[in-house]
């Protein structure tokens, strides 16, 4: 259900006419309501047949000023019980819609004088509880000093009308989007004012039938006054432009430029951040570079097609024939880069090969071609069967399998890529890596191997099994709490409470902090350990992970909560420092991952553990570490 409610201040002028067609053509509406038509019936039927609507009703201007016209579907049951100069009210039934619901729409009265009797009269209009009623249209009356802007007097008196009517008929208003102020004097600099005059209200029956409805204020063309669009179903949000990678653009001068200032640009962090930032500078720079281009290459095709029809009509010389093979090799690059676009951009077709261009009809073939795809089977596999198995990978496949990936394999399998199958989210397709493989193949081949190398994140690891165990539970009718997933899930429950080591020539410093309030003392521990789960001291760090379990503080420092005031300066601090290392990052843990650095700090606190050391640490201390090793 949509309705349009405007003040047109009269339907004469062509720019407001064609601004209600505008209208009615994008929205299509339901019901229109239009007040200060200033124009008589014949002439307003002849414009109601023209937008399509079927029936009408009007209330004459009184010479040059006021009229109101209201226009409804053959679909909706209309009945108008009170038509005068300042309303049209009725009730209007939907199809497929049990009762109908109550209407008023108000053309509020301008006269100063008369309108705390006009509100106090639109009070009988109230029937009885339960029917769902929608008021709206020109209200002419202000709520707020918030509905003003500009200069001018204003008293509170004229808040009060529209307040009391509002509150003895237990309306409310219903939310809107676009420019708060509807009414606006047209004038410029500090003489120019804006009220918020037109809204739209209803009682709670008609917003528990309508809970999404959504008032939209159009743009002011034709009329000081802005349109109200009202959508019982609220307006649907414009779905957001996914950026994705043009072949045409290499064909572009410009773009390898534009590639390489974007990517040769210094950021701080893991490698998959930097890939991942550095992919993020090049997406803003094609996007800012793409705005530049010319975008009508047919235009382009045909003048180019013409001028040299032009030249070939002319004397054959030097300088002809010259500027002909000028203007066909213009010809060839914009042929290619049309071939280019519609290459990538092709179609997707259904069985019957029809087209498919609407998100609706692409997304329901694709679900249903891949429910049929992957459609589960029956399976008769038995939970005690699947345990018993003996495994089947020897050390030797899996120190194959371990070994470290070189550039060569990144390379092999991201030329094995479709060109563009399926780009991921940042937008970029296989033919944005192979094209640019001496530029970012270094850095990709880095981020790979620092993700395989590195020991997968435990929280990620228990979370997939357990999900897994649990769904070939359901999917074979198995009871989720049989011993052999029970064993499993407490299994996995413990991994996730551990310390995990740090890949290959990294160090994994655990941080804690220990406070006592009343005697007004801290103390901060720092356990570092690398990939053999032993310390020797040694300087010139290069890789480094840090964990923590104040996720409060891990979140900030990788930026994924609103920077606390209080520890700014050391997030500053943090962030700068970071700078000194080649890989750096910040973990969250769960204190009992964390414990050996929690028991330093307690222990610091007291006096009783050393201030530090490298080879031998303290004894309670050593035991903690030994059951993260052995475990």
């Amino acid at each position: 259900m949509k309705v349009v409610s405007w003040n047109c201040q009269g339907l004469g002028p062509a720019l407001t006419v064609r601004n209600l067609r505008d209208l009615c053509f994008k929205y299509q509406p339901d019901l229109v309501f239009l007040c200060e038509t200033k124009q008589q019936t014949p002439l307003l039927e002849k414009h109601r047949r023209r937008l399509g609507f079927d029936h009408g009703g009007y209330c004459p201007p009184r010479g040059r000023a006021g009229g109101l016209a209201l226009w409804w579907r053959k679909e909706l049951q209309v009945q108008v019980s009170v038509k005068n100069k300042h309303l049209f009210d009725g009730s209007c039934l939907e199809p497929n819609c049990p009762i109908p619901w109550h209407f008023s729409f108000i053309y509020g009265c301008q006269v100063q004088g008369e309108r705390a009797r006009f509100w106090v009269d639109c009070q009988s209009l109230r029937r009885d509880n339960g029917i769902p009623w929608l008021v709206m249209g020109d209200l002419n009356a202000l709520l707020s000093y918030a509905d003003r802007r500009g200069k001018g007097p204003i008293s509170v008196s004229s808040f009060s009308c529209l307040e009391q009517f509002m509150e003895s008929c237990e309306l409310k208003e219903i939310g809107f989007r676009g420019n708060p102020y509807t009414w606006t004097n047209s004038r410029s600099g500090p003489a120019n004012v804006q009220h918020r005059l037109d809204r739209a209200l209803a009682n709670s029956d008609w917003v528990r039938c309508y809970p999404h409805a959504q008032i939209l204020h159009e743009l002011k063309i034709g009329s000081d006054h802005s349109p109200l669009i009202m959508c019982s179903n609220a307006f649907p949000k414009p779905p957001r432009k996914l950026f994705c990678f043009e072949l045409k653009w290499t064909l572009e001068n410009g773009y390898q430029e534009c590639i390489q200032n974007g990517w040769q640009v210094h950021i701080t962090g893991s490698e998959q951040y930097k890939v991942m930032g550095k992919l993020k500078n090049c997406r803003a720079d094609l996007l800012s570079w793409s705005k530049k281009l010319r975008g009508n290459p047919q235009g382009e095709i045909k003048f180019l097609r013409e001028k040299l029809d032009f030249m070939q009509n002319q004397e054959p010389n030097d300088a002809n024939m010259l500027h002909q093979k000028m203007l066909i090799q213009k010809l060839n690059d914009l042929w290619a880069k049309e071939e280019a676009y519609w290459f990538q951009w092709s179609r997707l077709q259904n069985d019957a090969g029809q087209l498919l261009q609407s998100e609706e009809e692409i997304s329901t073939y694709v679900f249903r071609s891949l429910s049929f795809q992957f459609q589960a089977c029956p399976t008769i596999a038995d939970m005690d069967i699947v345990f018993s198995f003996p495994p089947v990978i020897t050390s030797e496949m899996n120190n194959s399998l371990c070994i470290d990936i070189t550039l060569e394999e990144v390379k092999a399998a991201t030329f094995q890529l479709g060109a563009f199958k399926a780009p991921g989210p940042d937008g970029f397709p296989g033919v944005f890596y192979q094209k640019h493989w001496d530029l970012v193949g270094g850095d990709v081949h880095k981020a790979i191997s620092r993700f395989w190398g590195q020991a997968m994140p435990p929280q990620l690891v228990v979370q997939k099994a357990m999900f897994l165990a649990d769904e070939f539970c359901r999917v074979n009718g198995k009871d989720p709490l049989i011993p052999p997933v029970l064993q499993l899930r407490d299994g996995l429950e413990n991994k996730l409470q551990r310390w995990s080591p740090p890949p290959k020539d990294v160090v994994k410093c655990n941080t804690d902090a220990a406070v006592d309030v009343k005697n007004g003392i801290a103390s901060l521990a720092v356990v570092c350990r690398n990939s053999r789960v032993g310390w020797a001291a040694r300087n010139g760090l290069k890789d480094i992970i840090f964990e923590s379990d104040s996720k409060e503080l891990v979140q900030a420092i990788n930026k994924k909560v609103h920077l606390p005031w209080q520890i700014e300066p050391l997030v500053l601090s943090v962030w700068e420092l970071c700078k000194s290392f080649s890989f750096c990052e910040f973990n969250y843990v769960c204190r009992k991952a964390n414990s050996a650095a929690d028991w330093v700090a307690k222990k610091c606190l007291k006096n009783l553990c050393p201030l530090y050391w490298t080879t031998n640490p303290p004894t309670m201390l050593r035991n903690l570490l030994r059951t993260d090793v052995n475990y």
